[in-house]
């Protein structure tokens, strides 16, 4: 008969980073039709498997469902057979603590590389990827870069643990859920959305003759710029511009056309840049915190799945984005 009683113990609710249990099972096959179940002994220090492998069999019905929870190539705890060699009971999957100096470590660490590629990429100004050709943060792509560097971060800390844990045999397979896919295309989407609005509103002022409203700014202002409009347009005749700008004592053209000029010192509180900004931030936050308590407990299993965003997460970070791209839309160029 073989009996492999598994389960956690004080060592692992301590917060130590070594699993409890001395022995584990592979699932190499499974056969939901028939209720059987074919496994091979590891051992949990080492998570070295055997190469004999024992096959098992029940006819319990709930049973029979729990064997749906698992996939091959997951360690199971747990297993108990009687002396015919029939299936008892399987507890669960085999998985590993980290303490959370361990968690914070590695979340901290692969921020801080993806940090130095950036930098590395943009000549040490890492800034410029969320600074738009105005020189003004921009808020469509402060939002999908923080988003990119969260999701990017977690995914990597998940790979790592899985292998310092478990062991290379885990390396990889971490899936992104529904919800958390569909957030990241949202934020993708805003990005691409505020870039073709912005894009396609300059292009057809250009066309009629409007100067570029798009005045690049003397210095970014992070704050300012994420949660203020750009300024009030003031139309200019483009000769009185012209003559300002002008070198004294150079000829100035004069057109009878007039220019779109920004004030930039009547900048003003812009409640879509302010309201995208919070949804963004809270979004951040409360996934940081579960990604935190996700990477606590990595399990033996073939595939995990980072930890997924919920309906109210999802609704409000959408209808934030949907607002900011409306306004876009609505409002004119250089000025949301």
């Amino acid at each position: 008969m073989i009996s492999i009683l598994l389960a956690a113990t004080s060592s692992a609710q301590s917060g130590s980073n070594k699993p409890a249990p001395s022995w584990e099972t592979r699932l190499d096959a499974v056969d939901l039709a028939n209720g059987s179940i074919v496994v091979t002994n590891c051992d949990s220090n080492t998570h070295s498997c055997s190469r004999d492998t024992s096959s098992f069999t029940t006819a319990d019905t709930a049973l029979k469902a729990d064997l749906k929870n698992f996939k091959v190539g997951d360690h199971l705890v747990g297993l108990r057979t009687d002396e015919k060699g029939q299936l008892i009971s399987v507890n669960g999957l085999a998985y590993w603590w980290f303490p959370r100096t361990t968690r914070v470590l590695t979340l901290i660490g692969f921020a801080l590389v993806l940090l130095g590629f950036a930098a590395l990429a943009t000549g040490f100004a890492p800034q410029r990827f969320v600074i738009g050709a105005d020189n003004r943060y921009s808020n469509s792509k402060f939002q999908v870069a923080l988003w990119f560097w969260l999701l990017l971060t977690t995914y990597l800390s998940a790979i790592f643990l899985r292998v310092l844990g478990p062991g290379w045999s885990f390396f990889g397979s971490v899936n992104i859920p529904q919800n958390l896919l569909v957030l990241s295309s949202l934020s993708a989407l805003t990005y691409g959305g505020a870039k073709a609005i912005t894009t396609a509103k300059v292009d057809a002022g250009v066309a009629a003759g409007v100067a570029n409203p798009k005045t690049p700014a003397a210095t970014p202002n992070f704050f300012a710029d994420l949660v203020q409009n750009d300024g009030t347009q003031v139309r200019t005749p483009v000769e009185a511009v012209a003559a300002a700008i002008a070198p004294t004592g150079a000829a100035v053209v004069a057109a009878p056309a007039v220019a779109q000029v920004l004030d930039t010192s009547k900048r003003s509180f812009d409640f879509g840049d302010f309201q995208m900004l919070v949804v963004t931030l809270v979004a951040v936050i409360i996934y940081l915190i579960a990604a935190f308590h996700f990477l606590g407990k990595v399990q033996f299993a073939a595939t995990v799945s980072l930890p997924d965003v919920d309906t109210t997460v999802l609704s409000t970070f959408g209808l934030g984005q949907g607002a900011y791209l409306v306004k876009k839309a609505a409002g004119n160029v250089g000025t949301t």
